[in-house]
């Protein structure tokens, strides 16, 4: 495998695996996103105390905020929803 500098995602990796057994295809891309959100339905976003509070001033006193994470880039819809409210 050459080296791309670039995260290795779980759904990538499980794509390149069955793609190279003949299996890639949209259909499997599919097939693959969904025990991937069963994964990610364990992991649990916690804030640290007063975070909340502290975003909404922010965000009310005009700041653009952003969010740089070392997390998995598909949030589930609920945690986007929540993280929406500040980002």
């Amino acid at each position: 495998m050459n080296e791309t500098l670039r995260e290795s995602l779980l759904d990538d990796i499980i794509s390149q695996v069955l793609g190279s057994f003949g299996l890639g295809s949209q259909f499997v891309s599919e097939i693959i996103k969904n025990p991937v959100d069963e994964g990610l339905k364990t992991r649990k976003a916690r804030w640290y105390p007063n975070a909340t509070h502290v975003l909404k001033v922010l965000r009310e006193r005009g700041y653009k905020l952003g969010l740089i994470s070392n997390t998995h880039w598909r949030f589930l819809d609920n945690l986007r929803i929540e993280f929406n409210r500040y980002f």
